[in-house]
């Protein structure tokens, strides 16, 4: 069962299992301090390979933890050669990963992670995916002037198709799901590769196979990263109070602020100090409100001088006052006594 986030409930309950398959697109065993582009390695059936060069080959893209309040962002993209896509894709099952459970995921990406041995080399779909990590999410949208969310989703869309060109795959037309109005969407990416032919509309994930398995491809990479992600905040030395909570013991639920669990994890996991470790993203509503709710208060004292005031004649400059920093504490310069 799928609940409205589009996350399975068993996920909302115990956290998703990925014991037995572990996509290789998953950083295992150490904190995610970076984003990074994963690509799928040439394999050895296509190295050199003249035909990749002049068959087409279409690709498809989807995102996955777009508006959750942890983890990271994933852009995956999907592609394969036209040819295959027109005979034998939607027989494969790839659909809108929202619809599928995660065991039906986790089947379908191992069948482009491990093909079959006898499966011809043209028959296989390709991937790559961009990891954005919630601290560069939030790092971005806070600067002073935002480098916000749909800016670094578009960043990261041209990035996984550069990488994919860089490989010399003849990609001819890309379905992308889209990002905010279509045609605007469609614009912007004909601008940064007039080459390609791009199709971008709303549930490209349902309508296109090639979108479902780019669907599947982020989905499950963003679920394995949550699922095993590893606190850099714990990788001290310092030994945990007996009233600490351990972050790892907590379910994340589906990571949207309207789940209990998600709820749940935020409140037992805030810090007075610090807020949150790397695995929120700052940038959110919910965090800058319990921030401010029930972190410390302060105001800063010393607000930037008016630079306007520089370029006054020397009569027009008032006296300077004391800093606001001074009047506050009630100091004063020594070469005043």
């Amino acid at each position: 069962m799928v609940n409205q986030h589009g996350d399975d409930d068993d996920a909302d309950k115990s956290g998703l299992d990925f014991s037995s398959f572990l996509p290789p697109s998953v950083q295992k065993s150490r904190p995610l301090l970076s984003s990074y582009l994963y690509s799928t390695a040439d394999r050895p059936q296509l190295a050199g390979d003249e035909k990749r060069k002049r068959e087409e080959w279409i690709m498809g893209i989807d995102e996955a933890g777009r508006g959750p309040v942890l983890g990271p962002m994933v852009y995956g993209a999907a592609f394969c050669l036209k040819a295959f896509s027109e005979e034998k894709l939607d027989d494969l099952g790839f659909a809108d990963s929202k619809t599928l459970t995660h065991k039906r995921r986790e089947e379908l990406l191992k069948t482009i992670v491990h093909p079959e041995a006898d499966q011809s080399p043209r028959e296989r779909v390709e991937w790559n995916v961009k990891v954005l990590t919630p601290a560069s999410i939030s790092q971005g949208m806070n600067r002073k002037v935002p480098y916000n969310l749909n800016a670094q989703a578009f960043d990261a869309t041209c990035q996984i198709i550069q990488s994919a060109l860089d490989q010399h795959y003849n990609i001819q037309h890309v379905y992308v799901d889209t990002l905010g109005p279509p045609k605007t969407h469609q614009m912007k990416l004909e601008q940064a590769f007039p080459r390609l032919k791009f199709t971008v509309c709303s549930k490209a994930d349902s309508i296109y196979p090639i979108v479902g398995a780019a669907s599947v491809v982020a989905k499950v990479t963003r679920d394995a990263i949550v699922a095993n992600w590893v606190h850099p905040e714990s990788c001290s030395r310092r030994k945990r109070k007996p009233s600490e909570v351990d972050q790892s013991e907590l379910p994340l639920g589906s990571g949207y602020p309207a789940d209990p669990n998600t709820v749940n994890w935020l409140t037992q996991n805030f810090d007075p100090v610090f807020g949150f470790g790397q695995l929120v993203r700052f940038s959110w509503g919910t965090i800058k409100t319990i921030m401010t709710d029930r972190g410390p208060e302060f105001r800063w004292n010393d607000e930037p001088s008016n630079i306007q005031k520089w370029f006054k004649p020397a009569s027009e400059t008032p006296a300077e006052s004391p800093v606001g920093l001074f009047k506050d504490l009630g100091l004063q310069s020594v070469g005043s006594f």
